[in-house]
């Protein structure tokens, strides 16, 4: 069993496909079939005799481990999924270590028998030790990840299945042993008692006693049950476990059993656990809010939500007129709340964990604008891509969506990457109404560049007229937006000044940066014909063979390099030409807007290549002297490129009490690039009314 789990993830399933994999079982397990039947014919028939039927008792508690030991397995693969990679491997690790600690157990039992109710108070000790394991497993994969390098990624998860569930699997393998010899002939029976128990555990302790309980307060009182089956009757050998057991329930009153990880001063304001996933929020000392999923993963958070809103607006301002809109996925909440600013748009917003929603109200500038919109916005707990699939059912379905915005979904979590599979996106694209276009967002800091070449080939095999977009300048966390249209065409410089007419949405806009045509289409990167270049010839990511699924992984487990190498790469290998961002009429404004639009990209991809190597002192004088020319080249390049224009602005704020001379001198660079510059007049007028 255990080289078939990891058979099965490292070499089949990434090789062949589920299919093929399911195939060659089913191969093998008919060829066990046929050699089965070939020795039944050559064997002597044994006479039958009549089998003693196993006392109550003995069936009882056959069923009753049967349900604790895969109650157990199933809130240990939660307890790790909080605090390792929570990936397809961290899975594999954990069944792995369970079912070799079973077989260990029950062979160690072969050899030196133990009493019944020795092996279930080992077995409580297995499962206590367990949940205190489980609550040091965070620091301890770090210390491990430290010590062993980037590079033992897999290693350092494997130690920690081994240290959090090993124990218990061998103690369990043992009782099994023993209770199945104890049915005698009626191993048939025993063995159906067993799994009786074992197939109501996933809906008694992952549905009921999880959500009520936590995590790891299901394993202590998983533990207990074990304990409790032993009754009074443990002999006087067993009683040293007590201490052990003690001891463990002790450890486990005095740390917190919430599985979090948290930065050193951070504190929990908020956790909550479900069927699925467990959500946090917490706060760091300067009241800063960050939405935690399943105790490692950021989705969100004050210092995001700038950038969280510019996700949700900038595929609404693409379409000229979006009157229905689907968000998949919700976070912290602020990508939805941008509908809120559209006028007379009606959108959903979808979230696969009920504990997520439930975090909303944590983070108010999001859930204000969200309750604000009354009936408009509706946030609804289920899973993103069976309600694409659902949606197109119903009353006012066969309208569509003007807009479809897919969420940052880390690509290497388990289930993610059935987010970036063809059959996926053909479902989003049924759902769109003529004309409407899909936005699916792309982490790059977490994405290596094949596996981001691979989605986006997936992403052309059903969008052939897609085009890339860069949401911001950030260099450690850069986010790129593959849209997509049911029929491909593109917006118009007219429809983008007509979407920004609204008072409340402009304002919304200026807030953010992007109230100008040249912010809005500034990101843009690639049409098709650059992005297909780019992806190259390959393999897809399918349901069937879901690469991503198995090849993403690389990016917890090995060290990326710096996410602004990846972007620079990205930046370097494409090309673009306002022809493909735009319709483009023949008209002086357009042609004057597409040379303008030019000359903003090579701004835009100059003053990101400059941050990638600049090397800051913390002189600020120093730095000035540094940065400003190279600053300066770039605003006088395109005086509507703004990015660019903010540092100087920072650094004449930052030397005019010291230096006004030099901060004027900035200034006045600045006014020579960017002559219609209000903002660096206004601060050059405070600074000489200072002097």
């Amino acid at each position: 069993a255990v080289i078939g789990v990891l058979a099965t993830v490292t070499i089949l399933a990434p090789a062949m496909g589920f299919s093929a994999t399911l195939a060659v079982f089913a191969a093998i397990n008919l060829a066990c079939a046929l050699v089965a039947l070939l020795l039944a014919a050559r064997a002597v028939p044994a006479r039958l005799r009549r089998v003693e039927r196993p006392s109550p008792r003995l069936l009882a508690t056959l069923f009753a481990t049967g349900l604790l030991g895969v109650g157990y397995e199933v809130a240990v693969v939660r307890a790790l999924g909080q605090t390792l990679e929570n990936t397809v491997f961290s899975f594999a690790a954990a069944l792995a270590v369970y079912l070799g600690g079973a077989a260990m157990g029950a062979a160690l039992h072969q050899r030196r028998a133990r009493a019944r109710e020795t092996l279930l108070a080992q077995t409580a000790l297995g499962a206590l030790w367990g949940a205190v394991a489980a609550c040091a497993a965070g620091p301890a994969y770090a210390a491990l990840r430290g010590l062993l390098g980037d590079t033992a990624g897999h290693v350092a998860e494997l130690a920690i299945a081994v240290g959090v569930f090993l124990p218990v699997s061998i103690a369990m393998g043992a009782l099994f042993a023993h209770l199945a010899q104890a049915a005698r002939g009626a191993l048939g029976l025993a063995f159906g008692a067993n799994t009786l128990g074992a197939a109501l555990a996933p809906a008694i302790v992952g549905v009921l006693l999880i959500p009520a309980l936590g995590v790891v307060a299901t394993m202590v009182t998983l533990g207990v049950a074990y304990l409790s089956l032993a009754g009074g009757s443990i002999p006087r050998s067993a009683t040293r476990l007590g201490l052990g057991i003690g001891l463990a329930a002790a450890l486990l009153a005095l740390i917190d059993t919430r599985l979090v990880d948290l930065p050193e001063g951070e504190r929990l304001l908020r956790h909550r656990e479900g069927v699925a996933s467990a959500a946090s929020v917490s706060v760091a000392p300067d009241g800063t809010r960050r939405l935690i999923v399943d105790g490692r993963f950021v989705m969100g958070g004050d210092a995001t939500e700038a950038v969280d809103r510019l996700q949700g607006h900038l595929p609404l301002l693409l379409h000229p007129d979006p009157a229905r809109a689907l968000f998949l996925g919700l976070g912290a909440g602020a990508s939805f709340a941008a509908a809120r600013h559209h006028p007379d748009l009606v959108a959903e917003a979808v979230e696969l964990s009920p504990e997520v929603v439930a975090m909303l109200d944590a983070f108010p500038g999001a859930a204000l604008d969200i309750a604000g919109g009354g009936d408009a916005l509706r946030v609804l707990a289920g899973d993103a891509r069976r309600y694409v699939r659902a949606a197109g059912e119903g009353a006012g379905a066969e309208a569509g969506y003007d807009v479809i915005v897919a969420d940052l979904f880390h690509p290497a979590r388990d289930g993610a990457a059935f987010l970036y599979t063809v059959e996926h996106f053909a479902a989003v694209r049924a759902r769109l109404a003529p004309g409407g276009l899909f936005a699916q967002w792309l982490p790059l800091h977490q994405l290596d560049l094949p596996t981001l070449r691979i989605i986006i080939r997936s992403f052309l095999a059903v969008y052939p007229g897609a085009t890339a977009h860069l949401a911001n300048a950030n260099l450690e966390t850069p986010l790129i937006m593959l849209v997509g249209q049911s029929i491909p065409q593109a917006p118009t410089l007219a429809g983008l000044l007509a979407r920004a007419r609204d008072a409340a949405l402009r304002a919304e806009l200026a807030r953010l940066g992007i109230d100008s045509p040249f912010a809005v289409m500034g990101g843009f990167l690639a049409g098709p014909t650059a992005l297909a270049g780019f992806a190259g010839p390959g393999p897809l990511n399918t349901d069937d063979a879901p690469r991503v699924l198995f090849d993403a992984p690389r990016s917890v487990y090995a060290p990326l390099g710096p996410p602004r190498e990846r972007l620079r790469a990205v930046l370097d290998a494409l090309d673009a030409a306002p022809g493909d961002a735009l319709a483009l009429t023949p008209t002086a404004r357009d042609g004057d807007f597409a040379t303008r639009l030019a000359a903003y990209w090579r701004a835009r991809d100059a003053f990101i290549s400059f941050g990638a190597t600049a090397d800051l002192s913390g002189d600020l004088a120093a730095d000035a002297t540094a940065l400003v020319p190279t600053l300066v080249t770039i605003v006088r390049e395109s005086p509507d490129y703004t990015p660019a224009q903010r540092p100087l602005l920072a650094l004449a704020r930052s030397i005019a009490p010291e230096a006004p001379e030099a901060a004027l001198a900035v200034l006045d660079a600045l006014a020579a690039a960017a002559p219609h510059d209000t903002a660096g007049a206004e601060l050059r007028a405070r600074i000489t009314a200072d002097r």
